[in-house]
């Protein structure tokens, strides 16, 4: 950065500027007087980020850069340097999903190994590694998860800690999802009981009629 804040004549490379943070990144440094790299996979709003980065009279060039492959990346790069002639920042926005675990599973699966009764720890630990392959650290980890979540309760006997189904908390769960898939539940009986109201109204109403006709008939006879 140079005296007062400015990037002019600096050069920046942003990943992910096709939209988002990226792009206001990409748009920050080139107020601040800098030359930008703008690098995405979505070629035509990346593009667009570059178009905007002109308008407001600044230097931009778009490329194209999956920055899961290493070749793209030297490529992006190597374009950035034969343009401008330096590169002074990197600003990597671009993210790379990991393929997420099914912790949830394993979860449910540990709650099932406890309704059997209290278990320490290596017992859970052996039951589901029978099941799939598990660390000790990440059983413990699910086991904290499951108690700051008031599912499981945990109590110390001599060295051991044993695990328990936290019966209380495991009911307020269940209430939980038993209100959430029956959001009109707390208003059956009130529901019922109005329901009932207007089928007494509605046989009042009809009887009323035949019963006025029977009084008639009988007074005349």
């Amino acid at each position: 950065m140079n005296q007062g804040g400015s990037f002019a004549g600096k050069v920046a490379f942003v990943t992910g500027a096709a939209s988002g943070i990226g792009r206001a990144a990409a748009l920050a440094f080139a107020r601040a007087g800098a030359g930008v790299v703008v690098a995405d996979l979505a070629e035509e709003a990346n593009q667009e980020t570059a178009s905007l980065i002109e308008q407001s009279g600044g230097s931009a060039l778009a490329v194209r850069c999956d920055v899961t492959r290493s070749q793209d990346v030297q490529a992006a790069l190597q374009k950035a340097v034969d343009t401008f002639g330096r590169l002074d920042f990197a600003f990597n926005n671009a993210g790379v999903e990991q393929e997420i675990k099914p912790a949830a599973k394993t979860r449910r699966q540990i709650l099932e190994l406890l309704v059997a009764g209290e278990q320490p720890v290596g017992a859970l630990v052996s039951a589901l590694q029978g099941l799939a392959p598990i660390s000790q650290p990440a059983v413990s980890q699910h086991l904290k998860v499951l108690r700051e979540a008031g599912l499981v309760n945990v109590r110390a006997d001599g060295a051991r800690r044993l695990y328990a189904i936290d019966k209380v908390g495991l009911g307020t769960a269940q209430d939980w999802l038993v209100a959430l898939a029956d959001p009109l539940g707390p208003f059956a009986q009130p529901l019922d009981a109005l329901a009932t109201e207007l089928a007494r109204g509605r046989r009042a109403r009809r009887i009323a009629p035949a019963e006025k006709a029977a009084h008639r008939a009988s007074g005349v006879a």
